[in-house]
């Protein structure tokens, strides 16, 4: 199953990395796939520290977050290219700009 398959991939890429902090959707996301990746990953890492994120959407889709980690203005632009260059699949949407970022 594809859930299998993603457990396993993460699975993989955590004991290459052996990471101490773990980033994932929100639980709640209206995306089924994030809410999916982000069931896989606490079940995957439980004994890590776990943040969730929310990504800025048109459709108001913005839990409501309890922790913010301040940037830079160079972190923001550089956060802010690496979205824009990454996430073709968003680049036709209306919201998906520097200005949301």
């Amino acid at each position: 199953s594809q859930e299998r398959e993603i457990k396993e991939w993460l699975a993989l890429q955590a004991r290459s990395v052996k990471p101490d902090l773990i980033f994932t959707h929100r639980r709640d996301d209206a995306h089924q796939d994030h809410r999916q990746v982000n069931k896989i990953t606490w079940n995957l890492f439980r004994d890590h520290l776990i943040l969730e994120y929310e990504v800025p959407k048109w459709d108001g889709d913005l839990g409501q977050p309890n922790f913010y980690m301040p940037l830079s203005e160079a972190q923001m632009r550089r956060k802010t290219e690496l979205l824009l260059a990454h996430f073709g699949s968003q680049r036709s949407k209306d919201w998906f700009d520097a200005e949301t970022f």
